[in-house]
């Protein structure tokens, strides 16, 4: 397994020194090359400038020097400082991840409020992963309802089945689960509703349970022998 590094040791601390850290690290899988990004801070511009130089850095690495993409991405963290960070700076920073993924083709993403950062101008830090494949990806797309759509190599196609209940989680998630389920969920108090072979194995392990009581044997008394009075001889 090969380990490749980089851009080790790019750029330097307030004193001058090495900050003994590489912009990313990719290891060599057998399907793929796995690429974990570092805190990325651009401390000039805007919070969205920022954040849109650091995707920029993300796309330059992925693209140049490991032969992928952005689509390639699936996990994105930002870390947003709690004086800039409100409802307007979260739909531009959305604005600005929608300029670099097409939908409905996002990695999955988390914005945390910070106090500080490294640096004193910067506002926006983001962390990525990736994972570039050996092959073209076949991307499933699972949606609101249990609508799945697949695409595959080639030209796009997608494709919209109604998925049958229990196939993809083995406890339906609310968002995910058809309308039918939810409501008949809704009615047995938010449980999941179970089959008839659910009820039958959930009834077996109940009894299960149960203590088994000693059945006690009748006791027979013994018969009654009547006392009869031999007649004397004579």
């Amino acid at each position: 397994m090969r380990k490749i590094h980089l851009g080790p040791s790019m750029g330097e601390l307030d004193d001058g020194s090495d900050p003994a850290m590489s912009v990313a690290v990719a290891t060599e899988r057998s399907s793929g090359v796995q690429v974990d990004f570092s805190g990325l801070v651009h401390p000039d511009g805007s919070p969205t400038e920022q954040c849109r130089t650091a995707f920029e850095v993300v796309e330059d690495v992925l693209v140049n020097d490991l032969d992928g993409s952005m689509n390639d991405v699936t996990v994105l963290r930002f870390y947003v400082r709690d004086a800039v960070l409100d409802g307007d700076l979260r739909e531009d920073l959305h604005a600005v991840r929608r300029e670099f993924f097409e939908s409905p083709e996002y990695p999955a993403a988390t914005m945390i409020g910070v106090s500080s950062l490294v640096h004193d101008d910067a506002h926006v830090e983001v962390e990525a992963e990736a994972f570039v494949p050996g092959e073209e990806w076949s991307v499933e797309t699972v949606l609101p309802g249990g609508v799945v759509g697949r695409r595959s190599a080639g030209p796009p196609q997608v494709l919209s089945v109604r998925l049958p209940r229990g196939s993809l989680l083995r406890t339906p998630v609310r968002s995910l689960a058809p309308a039918s389920v939810v409501g008949r969920r809704a009615r047995r108090g938010g449980r999941p509703p179970r089959s008839s072979t659910c009820r039958a194995t959930a009834t077996r392990a109940r009894r299960s349970r149960r203590p088994r009581r000693r059945r006690r044997r009748p006791t027979r008394s013994p018969p009654c022998r009547s006392r009869t009075r031999t007649p004397p001889r004579r």
